[in-house]
């Protein structure tokens, strides 16, 4: 149930600024490029590359639930609806193509609770996204509650770094895959003598791919089957 609630939290989510489009920038990973709108993140994110996988990092959200008890929520949206760019545009380098992908966003998160008066505190985080490919839609998304704590039961306290993600097969490989739109949310509760608060920190986009033979490639492995069939013909028939 608790799940739930994230997801649906996750597919209402509200901008946390109005987003001015820029020019788009373009990385280079192995096997493809990913270009994206300057104002994808909220503030001037860094963005890295390992090999296939793309870090977007540096731009944080924070949902802080103060003693007491209440309920925060930071959530960022953006999207291609009504005439706006693709947010990111993935396209498979030459010899290769886009077969599926994994998102995760990461942070830290911090929840605790008065061992001595009745309380308790909650964080979770998670996000949903929506990626056109071969002009099929097909949705990704990802959700955890990260920690949970009662003055009734030990510990009373739970912090740590987390990662959630989320893996998408695409239905059909591409040369090109959209992200039409996506939206992150983090959330702290408490009830009672509490606190709690997450953090988001990084978005990672890591990108599967699968090699394709050249036509010059396929041109020479079907020449080599010809000669190889013609060669079994004539052993054959000198027999």
């Amino acid at each position: 149930m608790k799940k739930f609630a994230v997801a649906a939290l996750v597919l209402g989510v509200s901008s946390l600024m109005s987003v001015a489009h820029a020019a788009p920038v373009t990385v280079d990973a192995a096997t493809y490029t990913l270009t994206y709108d300057s104002s994808f993140l909220a503030g001037t994110p860094t963005v890295g590359v390992a090999g296939d996988a793309v870090t977007f990092s540096g731009a944080t959200a924070v949902a802080a639930s103060p003693l007491l008890g209440s309920l925060s929520v930071a959530s960022y949206s953006i999207d291609s609806y009504g005439g706006k760019p693709f947010p990111i545009i993935l396209t498979a380098k030459t010899g290769f193509k886009i077969t599926g992908l994994t998102e995760t966003v990461s942070g830290l998160y911090n929840v605790g609770v008065s061992p001595t008066t009745a309380g308790s505190a909650m964080s979770g985080a998670g996000f949903q996204s929506f990626w056109v490919a071969n002009d099929v839609v097909q949705g990704n998304s990802g959700n955890k509650l990260l920690g949970s704590v009662s003055s009734d039961t030990q510990p009373f306290t739970s912090s740590g770094a987390y990662d959630v993600s989320g893996a998408l097969a695409l239905a059909s490989s591409a040369n090109k895959v959209n992200l039409s739109a996506t939206g992150f949310m983090i959330f702290a509760n408490t009830s009672g003598s509490a606190l709690a608060q997450t953090t988001l920190s990084s978005y990672k986009l890591n990108v599967q791919t699968a090699a394709v033979p050249e036509p010059e490639m396929m041109g020479l492995v079907l020449a080599g089957l010809a000669v190889a069939a013609f060669s079994l013909r004539r052993h054959r028939a000198v027999r």
